[in-house]
């Protein structure tokens, strides 16, 4: 009988020590990484669209104001480049010279601040601020320009004009149709942008659509003209002139990508993108995301997350500089300074592993 009892304590000794082997082995856990995305001076937006038979376009100016010359009359015909109305330009030269002014006095502030920097004299964080200042200055003098160039409508296509609808004198509202012009012999591209791109027209760059029938083949648009009201959907209808080279490529009523680039603002291009999935809140509720660390470690480091991108992916405003590498998926099994394995995840398509 002490034989038995002494053969199960011995067992029940050998298994509690395989249990305490066990439990102290640490778990690795493999995670996947991702490199944070640096938000360049274009941001491109793509939108579902189609080709139509060009057959009336509305024509209206990119800014409103008070009609000053109409150079056409219906049954005109008018080719591309062709001026077909003008408004009182006066405000805007105004506007104009007044931000060149300010401009030129700013930039040379800028250049005494420049050198009490290189002095000494002044903080580097004032010498950035001033530096920031004169850029915003420097923006809203080109948009001033702009603004002026728009103020001369031009003929988008060669056609006919079919219809006249403001007489000289008359004010205007941007993008308001000054005219419908008839063009039965080119194509154009029909899509729907939401209201947040509707107002930021001015932050437009380029345009230019492909077919996933020939994705190799991408043909610029020219802007023609975009609805003033929103549909029951809340978007807004936009039309874009096809370039005859691509008529030989595609025809009405194929479907078409058109992507619309837009120009960053300086707040937008010095922020990054990262997967959703790579971040994390804590029980305060301040976001963070895991840096892999060169010895297969991970830390914790936060970042202020500035809005959500379609897509699945978070803009980063602050906490990363583009060259570390963080966890994009399992972020909450971790822990401080915990050794993990990688998966390794290559891919030349998913650059950033957003998708």
């Amino acid at each position: 009988m002490k034989k038995n009892v002494s053969i199960f304590v011995f067992i029940g000794f050998c298994l509690l020590s395989c249990h305490q082997d066990i439990k102290q082995k640490p778990v690795l856990h493999h995670v996947a990484l991702t490199t944070p995305i640096k938000n360049g001076d274009v941001t491109t937006k793509h939108f579902s669209g189609f080709v139509k038979e060009s057959e009336e376009i509305s024509v209206g100016f990119r800014v409103g104001g008070v009609i000053e010359k109409l150079a056409v009359k219906e049954g005109d015909f008018v080719r591309q480049g062709q001026v077909i109305a003008s408004l009182d330009s006066k405000d805007f030269q105004l506007n104009l010279d007044a931000a060149q002014i300010q401009y030129e006095q700013t930039q040379k502030e800028v250049g005494r601040m420049e050198r009490m920097y290189q002095q000494n004299g002044m903080s580097g964080n004032d010498y950035e601020k001033a530096l920031a200042g004169l850029e915003q200055l420097r923006i809203q003098l080109e948009q001033s320009k702009l603004n002026c160039e728009y103020t001369v409508l031009r003929a988008p296509v060669s056609g006919y004009i079919q219809q006249v609808n403001f007489r000289a004198g008359e004010m205007i509202g941007a993008g308001t149709a000054v005219v419908t012009l008839l063009d039965i012999n080119h194509f154009e591209v029909e899509t729907d942008i939401p209201a947040s791109l509707y107002i930021r027209q001015a932050d437009f760059s380029g345009f230019d659509c492909v077919s996933s029938q020939w994705p190799d083949k991408r043909f610029d648009l020219k802007w023609i003209s975009i609805n003033q009201k929103a549909n029951g959907n809340q978007l807004y209808k936009v039309k874009f002139a096809l370039p005859h080279e691509a008529q030989s490529v595609l025809t009405a009523g194929m479907n078409v990508e058109v992507n619309i680039h837009i120009q960053n603002n300086e707040t937008v291009r010095n922020t990054f993108v990262v997967p959703e999935s790579s971040v994390f809140q804590s029980e305060g509720g301040n976001s963070f995301v895991w840096l892999f660390n060169a010895d297969s470690t991970v830390s914790r480091r936060e970042v202020i997350v500035d809005r959500m991108l379609p897509g699945g992916a978070l803009q980063i405003r602050q906490g990363l500089n583009g060259d570390e590498r963080i966890v994009k998926a399992g972020v909450k099994a971790l822990v401080e300074h915990e050794k993990v394995g990688v998966v390794e995840t290559p891919s030349e398509t998913n650059v950033g592993g957003i998708i």
